[in-house]
């Protein structure tokens, strides 16, 4: 049996789907005319046009409906004729009536009711996963068919009473028999992990400081998207995967919770699974309970919500929006627990959480699913509240409120978890029981391939039924099978994403497609319908190929190695390269060298990298784009567009000196393309603000207009922890200044014949652009930073004295750890200043004796004999260098300790100390400003891989974050030839997957070459 032939009978089904429609409008009291009568008076053959409005609407073509409805040899209405007669855009919408199952034949006179109307099993849920905004009003029993309900939301006071109306409670509803809706079994133990205090919050993480810091910006957040925007990202926290988030999206994909007539939910932020973490067959069946909207990356199965309302905003419409969605979220996760049972499960418990914030206060509550009182009916939903926190009254009760909050959504989560677990261990045996269905239905292919068999001059036209209208309506058992045709489409599990190959996948869809096509045979043949073949007139309606066939996989294939193809042959691509710089770490003279002493940074491992494409110059399209994902950055611009004409006067870019200081005419003239986010937070904004600044003002002071490649992409992701002390915007400056400089031609890359002298130069000119870009991002930067990122290894800086490369600092294997506690370093600075103005000649003697270690130290580092082996940095240091490193190590301690003294450390610091200096693992001391940030610790010569994975394990624990990483290092690099392109970059998802991908001794990154020079 063909395809073309399955297709012309499952289009016949449709038109015959269509007339029955008309008959039903018949019987509902639209009279047609007969044929004896059309023909004596033609004028009379014009029937109500409701049925067909009623799917179609009014987009029909002006012709007459006589012609369109009646045109056939034997006066009976046929569908081919309307079909015929549709617009485009009518038949777009056939096409999409059609694949949701075709037309409602429940008011037809015998017709086999599906089951009750709430039903949680698999074979009653929704087919498939709707279109955007594709939630019709249901009409109610008893109105006029042209009428339509309207819509009612939480700002109307009559909102709650439909709830109410439609077993949707609210907190404290009291049935008319003067009984409470009962609370939840488990809203006791709800509130005692709720109660639960968190690391992240206790007083040596969230501070009083910080905690005036929060009620000033709840103070002054006067509407509600300031209030989301400043406020709320301090209670909510950091989020492990954001993908899990999001908010302000109507949630038009679920179906109604009460008759129709109310606005979509829509809370201002909520909490779910991402959609690749349940089987596909699953969204498909119950996409009416857990998946909100029909955009594919937003998170499904919502079980915790938050509405937030500013000062003047009303807390009794965010009551009620929070019971309208803490009810469809209850709805969801109980059809997850419910998927693949004969009836749904009720256990009286809460799985969906809701909050509301509003004047300060933070509001939870609990909703869950009550059983319906009779059997068929939608099941009721209350919402019980938890509990009540003013954030704003103290600190102890910020914290309380924080951890609940927080917590509420780690518990959501794990409910959530486990009901997507549940629900996938069905599909499985679901898959089972089809495949040994359709083992048992190849027998009848033949006998019905016999039946389809007709000239295409009978299938030109529609055959007169032989039966009456009141027989027909009989078979509308039979028909109703169309809906099994398409479920059955829709339960065909194909392997997820990632699971097998191009191939494979079009395997199984050739094998998915056979199933379908024995079904259907299956189907008709065991029905008494004689129904003549149809030519395909749609003959992809309802046979979507999910995945493309092998031909167009392998042209996609062929066409994607033609467009790589130069790409990864060297030498061919001189448009896409990538550069990467380091972070650094300020080992010794912290604090000290703001008060004209020495101090010594040296790099870390832990690096930026710039991936920089552009087309070819005959592109039309002239923009440049600049992706910073680590702070949630996109933007683009025009070239045209840009102040060129401000940047022009400054002179030829190869035979530009050095820049010392901004120019305020160049900067106010970029300030109007420095676009930042206006829905992230102020910190997130400032960061933006800095990156836009520098990035822009590195590229009009180096190119012109017409320098620029068109479709011009930066790509830029980091490694380095920001605002951490690590000279994560000095590694950005750096990257940034090497890509122009290269794609410029106003450097050359690194090769064995260059000479030390050009190689310093070049590293010079790359550390003198960087030094502008700190310029944009600082203000007045020291350039410590941007020349020890630079050249790489480590630096002695003295202020006024200038910078001296230290070339023969010696790898060391170091654990950074990261504290994350946030610091100001203006406010350490200024505290140091306040004690020095106190006591003078206190402060003058330990600033005197950090200077003496700083000397000590690059004496001692000058030596090679501590140096660790170059091809194991982490290997232990031999014996005869025990002393030496002991040495170094009691340098850093007594370094700190000074650092102590003048009162720039941190509790949560101190707690590395207790962990790492007083078991005797190594020697710990804060880097930078102090006042949280991170802390560097040198391993002992003798500690052991067990010994650092016991620590490493402790420090997660209690909420640090360790990274293994080494001391002294290259500078800035460039990669010319390598198989990355843009996609896979950005798709690498944490820090360790990025350095895998294109670092040093990632799978790509053989090819780097280093400007700096050693010795």
């Amino acid at each position: 049996m063909t395809l073309t032939s399955v297709n012309n009978l499952v289009i016949r089904i449709v038109q015959r789907c269509f007339y029955q429609e008309a008959l039903s409008t018949r019987d509902r009291g639209y009279r047609f005319p007969s044929a004896e009568e059309t023909k004596a008076d033609p004028s009379t053959a014009k029937p109500s046009r409701l049925a067909t409005k009623k799917i179609l609407g009014k987009s029909f073509q002006a012709t007459s409906y006589e012609q369109r409805i009646f045109e056939s040899t034997n006066d009976q209405p046929t569908a081919e004729c309307f079909f015929r007669s549709c617009s485009p855009a009518t038949s777009r919408r056939i096409r999409r009536f059609a694949s949701h199952g075709g037309p409602d034949l429940c008011d037809l006179r015998g017709y086999r009711s599906s089951g009750p109307e709430y039903n949680m099993s698999a074979g009653a849920l929704s087919l498939g996963r709707r279109k955007r905004g594709a939630q019709p009003a249901v009409k109610i029993s008893g109105t006029p068919n042209t009428t339509t309900t309207k819509d009612t939301g939480p700002y109307d006071v009559n909102f709650q009473q439909h709830l109410t109306n439609n077993r949707v409670f609210p907190f404290l509803y009291y049935y008319r028999d003067g009984k409470a809706v009962p609370p939840p079994d488990n809203i006791d133990e709800i509130k005692d992990i709720l109660e639960r205090p968190r690391p992240s919050l206790s007083p040596s993480q969230f501070s009083e400081s910080e905690f005036y810091e929060f009620q000033v910006t709840d103070t002054h957040a006067a509407k509600q998207a300031q209030v989301m925007a400043r406020v709320i990202p301090i209670i909510k926290g950091k989020l492990e995967d954001p993908r899990c988030a999001a908010g302000q999206i109507p949630f038009r994909n679920l179906d109604n919770l009460t008759d129709g007539s109310l606005v979509p939910g829509n809370p201002d932020l909520y909490y779910g699974a991402r959609p690749d973490h349940l089987q596909p067959k699953i969204l498909d069946k119950i996409s009416g309970q857990i998946v909100p909207s029909a955009q594919d990356d937003v998170p499904v199965a919502p079980n915790f919500f938050l509405h937030v309302k500013g000062p003047n905003g009303s807390l009794a419409v965010a009551s009620r929006q929070a019971c309208y969605d803490g009810a469809l979220g209850a709805r969801g996760i109980h059809s997850l627990q419910s998927y693949g049972l004969s009836e749904p499960h009720y256990d009286n418990k809460a799985y969906t959480l809701t909050s509301i914030y509003h004047g300060g206060c933070l509001n939870m509550y609990a909703s869950h699913p009550i059983p319906p009182p009779k059997v068929g009916e939608r099941p009721g939903f209350a919402m019980t509240q938890i509990n009540t926190w003013c954030l704003t009254g103290s600190p102890g009760a910020f914290r309380q409120g924080a951890a609940a909050y927080r917590n509420g959504r780690d518990w959501a989560e794990r409910q959530r978890d486990d009901a997507i677990r549940q629900a996938n261990g069905t599909t499985e045996a679901d898959a089972a029981s089809l495949s040994d269905d359709s083992a048992s239905s190849s027998h009848s292919d033949a006998s019905v391939g016999e039946t389809m068999v007709t000239s295409q001059a009978t299938a030109l036209g529609l055959h007169e039924p032989e039966t009456s209208a009141d027989e027909l309506s009989l078979e509308v058992e039979e028909l109703c099978s169309i809906s099994s045709i398409i479920h059955i489409r829709r339960n065909l599990v194909l392997p997820t994403r990632g699971e097998a190959t191009a191939k494979a996948r079009a395997d199984d869809s050739v094998h998915h497609r056979k199933e379908f096509h024995r079904y259907l045979i299956r189907q008709i043949s065991s029905s008494s319908l004689s129904l003549p073949p149809l030519p395909p007139l749609l003959p992809t309606l309802l046979l979507p190929s999910p995945w493309p066939d092998l031909t167009t996989i392998n042209r996609q294939k062929q066409r994607k190695k033609k467009n790589n193809s130069s790409f990864l042959n060297p030498g061919s691509s001189p448009s896409t390269f990538m550069v990467s710089a380091p972070g650094k770490v300020i080992v010794f003279g912290e604090h000290s060298v703001v008060y004209d002493k020495s101090a010594i940074a040296a790099t870390i491992s832990l690096r930026s990298y710039l991936h920089v494409t552009s087309s070819p110059s005959s592109s039309s399209n002239r923009t440049v784009t600049l992706d910073f994902p680590n702070i949630n950055l996109a933007h683009q611009w025009s070239i045209d567009d840009l102040p060129w004409a401000s940047f022009r006067r400054q002179g030829e870019t190869k035979e530009k000196k050095p820049v010392t200081s901004l120019d305020p005419l160049l900067v106010a003239a970029l300030q109007p393309h420095v676009v930042v986010c206006v829905s992230v937070d102020d910190a997130v904004r400032k960061v933006q603000h800095s990156a836009l600044s520098a990035f822009l003002y590195l590229l009009l002071s180096l190119h012109d207009a017409s320098s620029v490649p068109p479709a011009c992409r930066f790509t830029l992701r980091s490694t380095i922890p920001i605002g951490a002390g690590l000279g994560s915007s000095a590694s950005i400056s750096v990257c940034l200044a090497a890509a122009i400089l290269h794609q410029l031609g106003a450097i050359r890359p690194p090769s064995p014949d260059q000479t030390v002298a050009e190689a310093r130069a070049q590293v010079e000119r790359i550390n003198d652009w960087a030094f502008v870009g700190e310029m944009c991002i600082h203000g007045n930067p020291s350039g410590v930073d941007n020349t020890v990122v630079s050249h790489g290894r480590a630096v002695l800086y003295r202020h006024g004295h200038g910078v001296r490369p230290l070339w023969n600092f010696p790898q060391l294997p170091l654990l950074l750890v990261d504290t994350r506690q946030e610091k100001s370093t203006a406010h350490e600075v200024a505290k140091v200043a306040a004690l020095s103005n106190r006591h003078p000649d206190v402060v003058k003697s330990l600033l005197e004796a950090m200077d003496q270690v700083t000397n000590s130290a690059d004496i001692l580092l000058q030596s090679r004999a501590i140096q660790a082996p170059k091809d194991s940095p982490s290997t232990a240091l031999t014996t005869a260098t025990h002393q030496e490193t002991i040495h170094l190590g009691d340098l850093m301690r007594i370094n700190h300790g000074l650092l102590v003294s003048l009162g720039v450390s941190h509790p949560r610091i101190e707690r590395v100390r207790d962990l790492v200096d007083h078991q005797g693992l190594g020697w710990t001391k804060l880097t930078g400003s102090g006042g949280g940030g991170c802390c560097i610790a040198l391993k002992r010569p003798s500690l052991s891989e067990d010994d650092v994975s016991r620590l490493n394990r402790r420090l997660v624990d209690e909420d640090y974050r360790p990274l293994e990483t080494t001391l002294a290092g290259d500078g800035v690099g460039i990669l010319l030839l390598h198989p990355v392109d843009v996609d896979a970059f950005l798709a690498a998802e944490t820090e360790d997957d990025v350095e895998a991908l294109v670092g040093r001794d990632g799978v790509n990154g053989k090819g780097w070459k280093f400007w700096g020079i050693d010795g």
